[in-house]
């Protein structure tokens, strides 16, 4: 059974409209950001399910990814917020780094690039190197390794410059 609400604003965001969806088997906000920020109109409106069950930093970290990609790189912010890695890695860059959303949008991007040159979400190359027993298969993280190789071929090829390269893959 599913209820819908509309609710405006989101963790503190007004110009986002939400709608929570209930349901036994996943229980997720519907969130509709339809602005930048800096209250600039998106071409495209974006909608990105988001877990009720929050705790304040999750709900902090959503707030970063949506602050950094909104305005710049709005398409972006579904592939952040539905993959647990990339979520991962956005809670680490939160907490431990400055929380530079420049350095979160770059980040970002060069994941996005790299991950539809390969065909595969983080999440999936995560999985991907798991064995059957939960152990890392070294073979797959090779394969991946290698992958990462050619694409930084592929970015010398169209002329990149190495610090562009480095902040690609890093």
């Amino acid at each position: 059974m599913r209820s819908r609400q509309q609710i405006t604003g989101f963790c503190g965001f007004p110009w986002i409209r939400v709608r929570d969806y209930m349901s036994k088997k996943d229980r997720s906000r519907k969130v509709i950001i339809s602005q930048g920020p800096f209250g600039h109109k998106l071409k495209q409106p974006v909608t990105v399910l988001i877990p009720v069950d929050l705790d304040e930093f999750e709900k902090a970290t959503v707030n970063y990814i949506i602050e950094s990609l909104a305005e710049r790189m709005p398409r972006l912010i579904s592939f952040a917020i539905e993959n647990k890695s990339v979520l991962e890695m956005t809670k680490f860059l939160l907490k431990y780094r400055s929380g530079s959303a420049g350095t979160l949008r770059r980040y970002i991007y060069g994941l996005y690039k790299f991950c539809s040159w390969i065909g595969e979400t983080p999440d999936e190359m995560i999985i991907n190197c798991i064995d059957q027993d939960g152990f890392v298969d070294l073979k797959k993280l090779q394969k991946y390794a290698m992958a990462l190789d050619g694409w930084v071929g592929i970015l010398q090829a169209r002329k990149m410059a190495p610090m562009t390269i480095n902040a690609s893959i890093t």
